[in-house]
């Protein structure tokens, strides 16, 4: 715990506090490159940081409302630990959500385009989802599988858990890794792109695909709907439909035929319900988890190629 101004905060509370304003400073300076003004880019990072901390804290509390709504006696606490910091965290589902439920909001009071004010976002907020993965172990989580014996036994691949009695894989450092290289291909990619919305759209389809495969080794305290469907998981389902969804709908108020509409359509949700199969498959049969993260791997590629190939022709349309 640190002491600010008389007031007891973690330390990971107040490293994100400092990223999320050190990377809203960079994005609200950035901001003439898009033809955005400063102040509408400032009005974007105040309100995505607040509706992204309100919904990743209102996800979180619902999802564990049966034992965050009541104390060690049983005594019921109705929506208090909602506004306690100590009480549980927030999830990151959420957080995106917000971010981008932020951008129509903005729209209405600076009246510049939702999709500009979402791709001058898109190279802060990647980096600010690294830097909150590359320090989530400070909030103890962010381990996945035990490595008894295993080569990859090392920092920073791998970390003691909190009892330092076993190597952990660090999953949190895989998926920031992972985020850091989407961000460097989205920061060439976004010179080729003309159109408003595909910079977003790109970075919807591969952060989601990036984060699928670490996401099923974490074994800290994940949040579940259903006991095995895992939130996190459903969030980044919902972007995968998204990135290609909405260029597809684009495309069809355009001119698509019926046929090629419904054709990849189809073809993105079977690759969707085959994802989220193969997720169920790890923990709910016997299969090789080899072949299961392969089907995922070969799914997910077939994907970004679907995806982007989309996003791409309705880009220079």
């Amino acid at each position: 715990m640190v002491s600010l101004f008389g007031t007891e905060i973690t330390l990971y509370a107040l490293l994100a506090g400092a990223g999320y304003l050190l990377l809203a400073g960079l994005m609200i300076f950035i901001a003439p490159r898009y033809k955005i003004s400063r102040k509408a880019s400032l009005l974007y990072a105040l309100t995505a940081g607040l509706l992204g901390l309100f919904l990743g804290r209102l996800i979180f509390f619902l999802v564990r409302m049966d034992t965050l709504t009541y104390d060690e006696m049983g005594e019921y606490l109705g929506f208090a630990p909602f506004f306690d910091s100590a009480a549980g965290g927030v999830s990151v589902a959420g957080v995106m959500l917000g971010a981008v439920l932020a951008a129509p909001l903005c729209k209405k009071l600076t009246k510049e385009r939702a999709a500009v004010l979402l791709d001058h976002a898109v190279l802060p907020a990647i980096a600010f989802f690294a830097f909150m993965r590359f320090i989530e172990p400070l909030s103890g989580e962010g381990y996945g599988i035990p490595l008894e014996d295993s080569p990859f036994a090392f920092a920073p691949l791998a970390s003691y858990n909190e009892w330092s009695e076993a190597w952990m894989l660090n999953v949190a450092f895989i998926e920031g890794f992972l985020a850091l290289i989407v961000g460097v291909i989205l920061f060439f990619l976004g010179r080729s792109f003309r159109k408003p919305g595909s910079l977003s759209l790109c970075c919807a389809l591969l952060l989601a695909v990036s984060q699928i495969i670490p996401e099923c080794f974490r074994c800290d305290d994940v949040l579940y709907i259903f006991i095995f469907a895992r939130v996190t998981h459903i969030g980044l389902a919902v972007m995968l439909f998204l990135s290609l969804f909405i260029p597809l709908l684009l495309a069809r108020k355009k001119g698509l035929g019926m046929g090629a509409f419904w054709r990849e359509l189809i073809l993105m949700l079977l690759g969707i319900i085959l994802c989220i199969g193969t997720i169920f498959a790890l923990d709910k049969t016997n299969l090789p988890k080899l072949l299961i993260y392969g089907v995922m791997a070969l799914t997910l590629a077939g994907l970004i190629f679907l995806t982007f190939r989309r996003i791409h022709k309705e880009d220079i349309r």
